[in-house]
């Protein structure tokens, strides 16, 4: 009897360790893009070239980046192939050395044991000696450094300020009357001056109020200055972009988040699997509300080639222990191979204030 039970012990051990060793993993061929030494430029592109190892498939549950300056997009594609590329765009808001960070997270189809990958970009943004080279938009008759104020991520905590920058190219002075119009949740103060002088440059310093936005993910918003006192002049509008997400504070300081509602879902990732070109796809995730506290859906945001169809009308409520079907019409834009679509929902869950959703399918 003791000699059946240890051959049935390292039978399932075997089996278990052989198990194991054949999951999908992402392998990155390597983990660290270096950029050098660069010129300012909008965007740079990183590229990492991944392969996927193992038996099954498997998905990609999130990106994560340090800071809203960085961004990209990385879907699974066929097994063993050395090709496979993901791009990670970075966005420079400052002169000198810089290295971020962005983590892959992803797990085995169907699996909830998520795994990690971490990638890191570096370099050098070498700052412009002219003026000239150092303020390259146009803004009216005055020059910017950049065409958008990036406040990247932000919480409804605490008020951001950021400086805008003002040149002045002309050989006439340029007067600001101080009229400015903005949004109820921005705030624009002048420097000491509202006066360019030629080839002079002038702050903006502009407070954004995140919890008076009143919303949550990637939003733009527009003010605009005035250069004389009459709002009925053209005026030069400046956007505004950030990337809103509610404040909660920390697990140790809320005892584990137990007193704040929770998310549940039966599936985040749906893979349609094979579909044919005259069949419709529909995705249906449930989502469910496990705790005694009212959840609050936000905001659904559907990425290209979705539509939501369903009750949801943000915001919307799930009292304790009530559930909901979120509907998910998917748009195919070809007609044939791989296809992948994603939705952003937002909650005031603190697991899962942003929750991404993801639908596969291989259309034939």
């Amino acid at each position: 009897m003791r000699i059946f039970f240890l051959l049935t012990y390292l039978a399932l051990f075997f089996f278990v360790g052989h198990a194991k060793a054949q999951s999908p993993v992402l392998e990155f061929k390597e983990s660290v893009f270096d950029f050098g030494k660069v010129s300012y430029a909008d965007t740079l592109t990183a590229l990492f070239k991944y392969s996927i190892k193992g038996e099954g498939s498997l998905s990609i549950k999130n990106i994560k980046s340090e800071c809203a300056c960085l961004s990209g997009q990385i879907q699974p594609n066929e097994q063993g192939k050395d090709l496979n590329i993901l791009e990670i765009f970075y966005m420079p808001y400052k002169y000198g050395s810089f290295e971020k960070s962005i983590e892959v997270i992803y797990s085995a189809t169907g699996s909830t044991d998520e795994k990690v990958k971490k990638l890191i970009v570096k370099g050098h943004v070498s700052a412009p000696t002219a003026i000239t080279e150092r303020f390259l938009h146009h803004l009216g008759p005055l020059m910017t450094k950049n065409r958008i104020l990036t406040y990247g991520n932000i919480t409804t905590r605490q008020p951001l300020t950021k400086k805008f920058e003002l040149h002045n190219p002309t050989n006439k002075p340029f007067t600001f009357k101080a009229a400015v119009k903005t949004p109820p949740h921005i705030k624009v103060q002048f420097d000491n001056s509202l006066k360019i002088e030629p080839s002079g440059n002038l702050d903006l310093f502009v407070t954004y109020w995140a919890d008076e936005k009143k919303d949550y993910g990637n939003v733009l918003d527009t003010f605009w200055i005035y250069p004389t006192a009459d709002m009925n002049t053209k005026g030069l509008p400046i956007v505004v972009s950030a990337n809103i997400e509610e404040y909660f504070p920390s697990a140790e300081e809320s005892n584990n988040y137990a007193d704040f509602p929770a998310l549940s879902m039966v599936d985040s990732i749906m893979d349609m699997g094979d579909v044919y070109s005259q069949d419709s796809i529909v995705a249906k995730f449930v989502i469910y509300n496990k705790s005694q506290k009212d959840l609050k859906i936000y905001k659904i945001v559907a990425g290209y080639g979705c539509k939501v169809y369903s009750i949801f009308k943000a915001p919307y409520h799930l009292a304790p222990n009530e559930s909901s079907v979120l509907e998910v019409h998917v748009l195919k834009d070809k007609m044939k191979g791989k296809l992948s679509r994603s939705l952003t929902l937002y909650c005031n869950d603190p697991r899962n204030h942003v929750k991404l959703l993801k639908v596969y399918a291989n259309l034939k």
